[in-house]
């Protein structure tokens, strides 16, 4: 194989990982959207939500086959590090609010206050975001660090 060669199939490669990172990105944009509009509006998106959750899964899939072997071991250690620090903070929010939270309703309660809208099953939203997204936050803040270190 020829130095050309290598950087042909570097690039299709290159060019493919990008492809699937914007159809992944694209679809977890569309599925908060669905999310957004299926709380906010009558009627359900289920189907489409579905559909959506199913597509950014595969095109996850798809980027991370295309990726060389120190970058998936960066992620590996994204995840592992960031993730962890992430949900640690979870943890701690839940353990801070326990003595509070046990009162029925409070986490209704405070939230329709706080933000001044009244949205169906925010307390299980907001648990099931609190449980999330600090793990994906100290995944991406990890992974910037290696980008930046790595000077890619």
């Amino acid at each position: 194989m020829t130095a050309s060669t290598h950087h042909q199939q570097s690039s299709v490669r290159h060019r493919r990982k990008n492809a699937f990172m914007a159809i992944t990105f694209i679809t977890l944009v569309a599925y908060l959207v669905s999310l957004t509009t299926d709380m906010m509006l009558p009627g359900s998106h289920f189907w489409l939500t579905a559909g959506l959750v199913i597509a950014a899964i595969l095109a996850a899939f798809g980027w991370a086959m295309h990726l060389d072997e120190g970058a998936l071991n960066a992620h590996y250690v994204a995840w592992y590090w960031g993730g962890s620090l992430g949900l640690a903070l979870s943890a701690l929010t839940y353990v801070a609010a326990a003595p509070a939270s046990l009162a029925p309703g409070w986490v209704e309660n405070t939230l329709t206050a706080a933000l001044g809208l009244d949205i169906p099953n925010i307390g299980f939203h907001a648990g099931f975001l609190l449980g999330c997204l600090p793990a994906v936050v100290g995944y991406l803040i990890w992974w910037t660090v290696v980008c930046v270190r790595r000077g890619a």
